[in-house]
């Protein structure tokens, strides 16, 4: 019975000894590495998140830390982007937890740069954006943002808040209008055929002729592509796209508004080329129905407003041509080709926030089509000038001098004189000029006709 005590005694007296040994050997390590690195500091290739602290004491490698953490906040910049708004993270929101990195450095290892956010900030950048708090994952988006401090990584960042949605954006109509059929609804149902629909991939471009290029059809027309290119335009005006080719008519076509046209040649190489500078797919979708062409663009809705605005409508009226026509009647006008005022327009894109306040004006066209003068065709009219004498009228001369009968007066006499407006000429086509026509004999016509004229008393 003794003997068993004694050896259950051994027993636990050998457990407690070896258990001892262990500890201390262990905890005795650590104690030692640490009173060595409090003494003599951090081995070599000690580095704390970009810091290389390789023999400073914790003091020193505390400095350290201080002086490249000020230096980092100074030298960057966060950006935080949702759809197109964007704002600065402020570097303050970042706690760096200097003496704690320090605590729970390794010597000799790479350790990491304990950084933390303030809870309030990531509420702050909800709200901000009107981001439903259910549909954001902040654990990913903490990472993501510590990310930059803790390496110490310098220069501009950009966060796309997008990423850390934990659901896919509502897609849906963002824009949408319509232009005539008129006289092309062979144009536009070839589109159709061709191009139900047109995807644009985030940050590309769409091009109108590049388009009809792949797509091998050459039975276009200018005004067919001119037509749906008009409808792409002002589809997008309202929105973030950018314009980044676009060209114009000489005069303004029946189917477009001023200041909203675009046309298209492919012999003159005018195209209509747009970019789609968002993070999103968006695609154009076309239809045809009751007498119009309807092109919509579809993708996840934009976060602002966006206004079409036409400033500076000015207008110039066209001017008149006259063309002298010997073969027109006596006191006879023609309008040959009817007249168009000119105008010069402006149009502004106003970019308004969430809540309804102006943010920004940008100019986006200056359209400018000149008049079309109007051209005239009217008759020669000549006159006899008279020349009183004593109450006679003279330019009677001898008939065996001048071998002409009496009565009668050279053309050198008479000054051919253009007539006034008859009654036939259009109503818009304005004053009609009274400039005297060229001396008899030279007189241009439309038809390139020389008459010689003799003025009859």
């Amino acid at each position: 019975m003794m003997e068993k005590r004694q050896i259950v005694w051994l027993f636990i007296l050998l457990t407690f000894c070896t258990g001892y040994i262990f500890s201390f050997s262990l905890l005795g390590e650590q104690a030692f590495e640490r009173a060595f690195a409090s003494n003599k500091g951090f081995t070599e290739g000690t580095i704390i998140g970009a810091v290389d602290v390789s023999h400073l004491s914790e003091q020193e490698a505390l400095d350290k830390l201080q002086a490249e953490s000020t230096k980092w906040a100074d030298e960057t910049t966060i950006n935080l982007q949702y759809k197109e708004k964007s704002i600065e993270l402020n570097n303050d929101s970042f706690i760096f937890l200097l003496e704690k990195s320090i605590n729970l450095a390794k010597s000799g290892v790479q350790n990491q740069f304990i950084i933390e956010l303030l809870d309030e900030t990531i509420d702050s950048i909800l709200v901000d954006f009107g981001i439903p708090e259910a549909n954001f994952n902040k654990e990913s988006f903490i990472q993501e943002a510590i990310s930059y401090p803790s390496r110490l990584e310098k220069g501009i960042h950009m966060i796309k808040l997008d990423e850390f949605m934990l659901e896919e954006q509502e897609i849906q109509t963002v824009s949408e209008t319509s232009v005539s059929l008129e006289d092309n609804s062979e144009q536009l149902e070839l589109w159709l055929g061709q191009f139900p629909s047109i995807t644009i991939a985030p940050h590309s471009q769409f091009s109108m002729l590049d388009s009809v290029e792949e797509s091998g059809i050459k039975t276009f027309t200018s005004e067919g592509l001119s037509m749906i290119a008009t409808a792409i335009y002002q589809a997008v005006l309202p929105t973030n796209f950018q314009i980044a080719e676009r060209s114009i008519s000489r005069s303004l076509p029946s189917y477009a508004k001023a200041g909203y046209e675009a046309k298209v040649d492919m012999k003159q190489n005018m195209d209509l080329v747009i970019s789609n500078v968002t993070d999103y797919e968006y695609k154009l979708e076309f239809k045809q129905s009751e007498g119009a062409f309807t092109v919509s663009l579809i993708g996840p809705p934009f976060l602002y407003g966006y206004k079409m605005i036409e400033k500076d409508l000015e207008t110039f009226k066209p001017k008149n041509i006259l063309q002298y026509d010997a073969k027109l009647e006596l006191g006879q006008q023609v309008v040959r080709k009817k007249g168009q005022d000119g105008l010069l327009i402006k149009i502004y894109r106003e970019i308004l926030d969430e809540n309804g306040a102006l943010l920004n004006r940008e100019l986006i066209s200056e359209d400018y089509y000149p008049p079309v003068h109007t051209v005239v065709a009217t008759s020669l009219i000549a006159e006899v000038e008279e020349q009183a004498a004593n109450g006679e009228t003279q330019g009677t001369t001898d008939a065996q001098n001048n071998g002409q009968a009496a009565g009668t007066v050279s053309p050198s006499a008479a000054t051919p004189q253009a007539p006034a407006p008859a009654s036939n000429v259009a109503p818009d086509a304005g004053p009609v000029q009274t400039t005297p026509a060229p001396a008899a004999g030279n007189v241009p016509t439309s038809n390139t006709t020389e008459a010689n004229i003799q003025a009859t008393k």
